[in-house]
């Protein structure tokens, strides 16, 4: 896993901004309170985050945001791209989130339903959409908070009737931390804060696996309940790590023993190190922390 960020420039799906958000935010607040607060699988229209799926793969560079498998949006089924929603839609609480740009993550098949609607959290839940109507002489306002963010911030100085507020990304910040989530957010987090990578002997072979690389026990708690939830040492993915390590080692190794010059050796090295390191490299988050131990051991030795 690697720290993403949001492209908000761009042209975005109509729903996702403006009046179309709106209807939809304020859809979905209709059919809570008609249907209690279970609203049922089926009514849902995945047509609303599937628009976002080529924007979040570009964001991932291609990948799982969580797992790092290449991904495509017309691949075979094990790696087609699927659009998870980070707080799960099935829980009432975040059902309003479910159209959310910002709730948004590109995934694996298997990240996703191994995820399913896992979310747990340290803190307090974020605050629920509330939609009063005001009356001021002949005309009436809808007055809303607590919906998600628009993306392009639309609602400053609009003469709409509908007025939301909360209308900036860094309030959603302040949602994610106040509700402390336990699963790891590419988003939000620093991945490579909390996980390493460590080579495996198993009975079918190496394998490289993630661990917990934190020292707090929050933190701890958090890598271990996200490497569970994503089941991120799964045994072909764990598999699979470990085939691209050992494809960087041979490339390397080649490099090493051509019979070339010193300042062409220096030269391809670099090229490899920037390739693997690169965010669109398969699994550089692991390469990225072998690449970081090296570097940590080299400097040692050179103290000693």
């Amino acid at each position: 896993m690697i720290p993403l960020k949001r492209h908000v420039n761009g042209e975005m799906p109509f729903h996702a901004t403006g009046v179309g958000k709106i209807s939809d935010d304020l859809e979905i607040f209709t059919k809570q309170q008609h249907e209690g607060n279970k609203i049922a699988a089926d009514w849902w229209k995945a047509s609303k985050w599937r628009a976002f799926a080529e924007r979040l793969l570009e964001e991932s560079h291609g990948k799982c945001g969580y797992c790092e498998e290449k991904l495509g949006l017309k691949t075979p089924e094990t790696n087609r791209a699927s659009v998870d929603h980070i707080r799960p839609k099935s829980k009432k609480e975040y059902q309003h989130l479910a159209y959310s740009y910002f709730n948004f993550v590109i995934a694996c098949k298997k990240c996703n339903s191994s995820k399913s609607n896992s979310f747990e959290i340290l803190g307090r839940e974020i605050e629920q959409p509330i939609v009063k109507i005001k009356t001021s002489g002949k005309k009436s306002h809808v007055k809303a908070k607590g919906f998600s963010i628009d993306p392009k911030k639309l609602w400053a100085g609009w003469s709409s009737p509908l007025r939301i507020f909360d209308s900036s990304y860094q309030k959603m910040s302040a949602e994610e931390k106040r509700e402390q989530p336990k699963l790891i957010n590419p988003y939000f987090d620093q991945p490579n804060k909390f996980f390493g990578y460590k080579i495996v002997q198993l009975d079918k072979g190496n394998v490289v696996e993630i661990y917990s690389l934190s020292k707090d026990d929050k933190s701890i708690m958090r890598a271990d309940y996200t490497i569970k939830t994503l089941q991120l040492n799964r045994l072909e993915l764990a598999q699979s790590r470990f085939k691209e390590y050992k494809q960087f080692q041979r490339v390397f190794t080649r490099v090493e023993s051509a019979k070339k010059s010193t300042f062409w050796k220096k030269k391809e090295k670099r090229r490899l190190k920037k390739k693997y390191l690169s965010a669109d490299q398969r699994f550089s988050g692991m390469f990225r922390f072998f690449g970081d131990q090296k570097e940590a051991l080299h400097k040692k030795g050179r103290t000693t």
